[in-house]
């Protein structure tokens, strides 16, 4: 019986063609394989698996984007992001009260740094617990062990936020990580102590708004005597200037000058100078005679 398939002839492979086929796969997958991804806020670092420089590259820093790496060496990032790591640290005052202080603290691996902090303490997530939980929590320990209770829940708190900042950033400047920001968020005491401290604070208010007062109505009477000390002394000059015109103008009166000035105050009030008649008839100027 005949088959109506016909038959395919399959072309004869010989070593080299299926060298070469095998070395095109092999660069194929190399090629798709060796390509190396750094996210956005990170660096990459490589571990070389073999030979003398084998481990990390620490020298070598890939930023953001894709990295030709051999596929048989690993390709590691690290976060160079600033973070935040939030405490609720239980301290004792510098009197021994329990004190419970929430505070958060923002750090940052610096760059370049990441294959060796990767060497030393580990990768992401576990070199904040190894180095960066201890060290804040020491500092605030020992800054809170300098301050009383009420200095830690109000009076203080800004002058302790700016010491352990510094505490922490002296801590970790060996370890490469900067420190950029300290928040205490609260401190919480007993509530017998809060409300006492909250007693205190609300007095004192009171007193400071009763002494702006009190100063205020000292102003006040001060003004109004250096007032009523400027309307005197005005008078004084005023009646001293009209004294001392009056002494000028005696030294020169004359019979005729005061003749002269009953005229003008005559005049002066509306009136013409008074006259009388003559023996014969004539009106005749009445003159004032002098004493």
């Amino acid at each position: 019986m005949s088959n109506n398939f016909d038959r395919v002839e399959l072309p004869e492979l010989n070593g080299k063609k299926i060298a070469g086929l095998v070395v095109l796969a092999i660069f194929v997958i190399i090629m798709l394989t060796s390509w190396q991804k750094t996210p956005g806020g990170h660096e990459g670092f490589q571990f070389i698996q073999y030979g003398p420089g084998k481990g990390i590259d620490q020298t070598t820093v890939y930023g953001e984007g894709r990295h030709f790496i051999f596929p048989w060496n690993d390709f590691i990032t690290m976060s160079v992001q600033e973070k935040t790591m939030p405490f609720e640290q239980e301290v004792l005052d510098k009197n021994g009260l329990t004190v419970i202080i929430d505070c958060s603290v923002n750090y940052q691996l610096r760059k370049g740094a990441g294959g060796w902090m990767y060497s030393e303490k580990g990768d992401d997530g576990r070199w904040d617990q190894n180095i960066v939980t201890p060290t804040a929590k020491g500092a605030i320990k020992d800054v809170a062990g300098k301050y009383d209770a009420e200095e830690l829940y109000s009076t203080k708190r800004d002058e302790m936020e700016v010491e352990i900042q510094s505490l922490i950033e002296t801590r970790l400047n060996d370890y490469r990580v900067n420190v950029t920001f300290i928040e205490i968020a609260d401190v919480d005491l007993p509530q017998i102590i809060k409300k006492a401290i909250e007693d205190k604070q609300e007095q004192d208010q009171k007193n400071q708004l009763a002494q702006k007062k009190e100063l205020e109505q000292t102003y006040l009477a001060n003004a109004k005597i250096q007032t009523a000390r400027g309307d005197s002394a005005s008078v004084v000059i005023e009646a001293a200037g009209r004294a001392e015109a009056y002494r000028l103008e005696s030294r020169d009166l004359t019979k005729s000058i005061l003749r002269k000035l009953e005229i003008d105050a005559w005049r002066e009030g509306g009136a013409q100078v008074p006259q009388y008649l003559s023996t014969d008839g004539k009106a005749l100027p009445f003159i004032i005679q002098g004493k």
